[in-house]
């Protein structure tokens, strides 16, 4: 048995006791501790909660890629630009996930995977808070109020159980403002170790998501920033320079390395998900930037609702630093351009931290009656929320006014659906139909086809971690139509990684199809043994 998988766990469960050590030293505020720890230890129950279902669409292929770190003794260099393995993904989110994929299953370990993310971006959301408060003039006890507004809402806590990277890569954005921030307006401090900080921070962040290198862009205008600060009363400052100029120089250096194929572990090639930024820099749709523009606003909508009333104010517009809105617009800018954006708010998660502070400052400037009613209407709205996508129950319960609305409005509902589409456990439930159908309707030692062209072979592989039952013979193709004709009826599940139908779209010619409940199918042959 290879030792690595025991190293990497040791790794990570030395990280997650130090970050328990250092927050009450990090954090001098008590309210503000306290409510850290309450989102995480709630962020914790919802992930316990909801364990059992199957993860579903883009964390599929980040599980399989744990398979392949395991199968290839945690070698990275032999599975990151693999496409069977990776379909393309940053390792290091995967990296993260593998011990306890070894430890459990794929399901399960990247689950607590994601379950760790978020737990880091909270606690670099709690860090970064006290810097922006600084930096706007803010009272610190708005922080736990800050802290509420950025991490109650039903994307922050789903990113728990998600099973995605997109918490930890925001916890690692908001980690590269820290250390920049700590550069740049702390000239007087030896930061030396500070800037090696940022730049392996911004190197796991590229990791984590190629969108990373867009910190080689806003962390050095930060700093350019405070420029002054920097030459006139920076200590160290040659060796600042230099290291500054030496760290970026090498994460630029190894971007090019990668798209010109010599770098192991990144893939620019077509298809890996580089082409896509790629193609937003350089053939601007005014179209996808408008629809970016309406997820971005759909995503402050429903993570803050009631509670931007608090913009209402001259108070709250005053606010805004010059340099963390930099910070802030230049991340939101280039996915504007990135025509996945339309569909993906979540990649939204580190610029929620820096909407806090305008936030806050307009709650305090509102008389208190006023507040109070907001505040709460603003409570009420996100407890619903939070429970009505991530609570199958509360879900539920919801389902049949979601149905009546979309018979009404079938514009509204396909609006709504796109942008909902992050907040997948509906789908997941679905999905957990399809496989009990499976457990319950095809015999032990009997032969499943499984379908799934989803990232090509993404889901191959992963039946039995999504909870089909152990005992059968699974057979994985792409597409039906690649089954041979049998000489008798055959068995076959239709994985597309979105909510299973009982329509068979793609039939072999040779059979005919009886469905057998969520995405599960009888094949029958139209000729057995040379009879019409």
């Amino acid at each position: 048995m290879s030792i690595f998988p025991g190293i990497s766990l040791r790794i990570v469960l030395f990280f997650i006791a130090a970050c328990a050590f250092v927050t009450p030293i990090l954090l001098s505020d008590r309210k503000l501790r306290l409510t850290l720890f309450i989102f995480l230890a709630a962020g914790a129950l919802f992930t316990l909660v909801n364990l059992k279902w199957p993860i579903a669409r883009n964390a599929l292929c980040y599980a399989k890629a744990t398979l392949g770190i395991i199968e290839h003794h945690f070698n990275l260099f032999a599975v990151a630009k693999d496409r069977a393995w990776t379909s393309g993904k940053p390792i290091f989110f995967t990296m993260l996930a593998a011990p306890f994929v070894w430890l459990f299953n794929a399901n399960t370990g990247t689950i607590i995977a994601s379950l760790i993310g978020s737990e880091f971006f909270l606690w670099m959301t709690a860090l970064a808070l006290p810097r922006l408060n600084r930096c706007c003039g803010l009272d610190p006890s708005l922080l736990p109020l800050e802290l509420v507004l950025v991490a109650f809402n039903p994307l922050v806590i789903y990113q728990f159980w998600s099973a995605y990277p997109d918490s930890l890569f925001a916890g690692l954005v908001l980690l590269a403002f820290i250390l920049t921030d700590i550069i740049a307006t702390e000239p007087e401090r030896d930061s030396r170790w500070y800037i090696l900080g940022l730049g392996v921070t911004i190197y796991l962040a590229i990791h984590t998501k190629l969108y990373g290198a867009v910190l080689l862009l806003t962390c050095p205008l930060y700093i350019l920033l405070h420029v002054r600060l920097l030459v006139t009363r920076s200590t160290h400052r040659g060796s600042k320079i230099g290291m500054l100029a030496a760290v970026f120089g090498a994460l630029a250096l190894m971007l090019v390395a990668t798209k010109l194929g010599m770098y192991p572990l990144l893939d620019f090639a077509e298809g890996a998900g580089f082409a896509s930024y790629e193609g937003g820099l350089l053939h601007l749709k005014i179209r996808a930037i408008a629809s970016s523009l309406s997820m971005l606003g759909f995503a402050i909508m429903l993570a803050f609702q009631a509670a931007l009333l608090f913009l209402a104010t001259r108070v709250a517009w005053r606010t805004w630093a010059l340099a963390p809105t930099v910070f802030a617009a230049l991340y939101l800018l280039g996915l504007l351009m990135f025509p996945g954006t339309s569909y993906n708010m979540r990649y939204f998660l580190p610029a929620f931290p820096f909407l806090a502070p305008a936030l806050a400052a307009g709650f305090r400037s509102i008389r208190s009656p006023m507040r109070r009613t907001i505040l709460r209407i603003y409570g009420a709205i996100a407890l619903v929320l939070v429970l009505a996508f991530n609570l199958a129950p509360v879900q539920q319960l919801f389902h049949p006014i979601i149905s009546t609305v979309s018979a009404r409005h079938g514009r509204l509902s396909a609006w709504l659906e796109n942008r909902l589409d992050n907040l997948r456990l509906p789908v997941q439930i679905a999905i957990k139909k399809q496989i009990d159908a499976i457990n319950a309707e095809v015999p032990q030692g009997s032969m499943l086809y499984w379908a799934s062209a989803y990232y090509e072979t993404a889901t191959h592989g992963l039946a039995e971690h999504l909870g089909v039952k152990k005992g059968l013979e699974i057979r994985y193709v792409l597409r039906p139509s690649e089954i041979q004709a049998p000489g008798g009826s055959i068995l076959l599940t239709e994985f597309t990684a979105a909510a299973p139908v009982d329509r068979l779209w793609q039939a072999p010619r040779w059979a005919t199809v009886k469905s057998l409940g969520h995405g599960l199918f009888r094949l029958d042959p139209i000729r057995i043994g040379g009879e019409h």
